[in-house]
């Protein structure tokens, strides 16, 4: 509540300021200040989710999660892996034969010339759990398959494709614990990303 009344104050400072520097804009009176910056908060508080809301399935990676208004480092930390979760199974369901586009096509694009995962997180400038999703996108809408990026043994994926189907869901956290973290988020993100 404290947040949302310096919010107020700020955003009423900043009216009161534009009706003092720019010619057309008046303000009558402290009352009319303060509910014009409450409707302004109001707009904001609804319209800024509904983007947020609009652009997770453009969201790829928890560094564009991070530059999304209102999600700070403890949010990405807490519900980052989940909400990466939800964009994957996104793309699995309505995403197949849709090829990969953005950043992730840049990756695609290195991984395709012959880069590793290092050496394309090291040339982009991006964490190895960010090229991971990008390839795990690309997995899921077929354009490269599972073997090329995951390259265990068929006992192996048999015993994370069991811990799937048996912690199926979205969240990889039961997964990674049932397999007693042998696996990382981001091997069992891509063989999620099988489907």
């Amino acid at each position: 509540m404290a947040g949302f009344v310096l919010r107020l104050l700020i955003v009423a400072l900043g009216l009161w300021l534009a009706s003092e520097l720019v010619p057309g804009i008046e303000v009558r009176g402290v009352g009319t200040l303060l509910g014009a910056a409450l409707l302004l908060g109001i707009v904001n508080a609804v319209v800024r989710p509904v983007f947020i809301l609009l652009t997770l399935p453009l969201t790829q990676t928890l560094e564009e999660l991070a530059h999304i208004s209102g999600i700070g480092e403890r949010k990405l930390a807490a519900y980052g892996e989940d909400f990466l979760e939800v964009i994957l199974a996104h793309v699995r369901e309505d995403g197949k034969d849709t090829p990969v586009t953005g950043t992730a096509a840049e990756t695609l694009r290195l991984f395709r010339l012959g880069l590793d995962i290092p050496a394309i997180a090291t040339r982009r400038s991006l964490k190895e759990a960010t090229i991971y999703s990008h390839l795990a996108l690309a997995i899921a809408s077929g354009e490269i398959k599972l073997r090329e990026v995951v390259p265990l043994d068929e006992e192996e994926l048999a015993r994370i494709r069991a811990a799937l189907r048996e912690h199926g869901g979205q969240a990889l956290k039961p997964v990674f614990e049932a397999l007693c973290g042998r696996y990382s988020y981001e091997v069992l993100r891509c063989m999620q990303a099988m489907g």
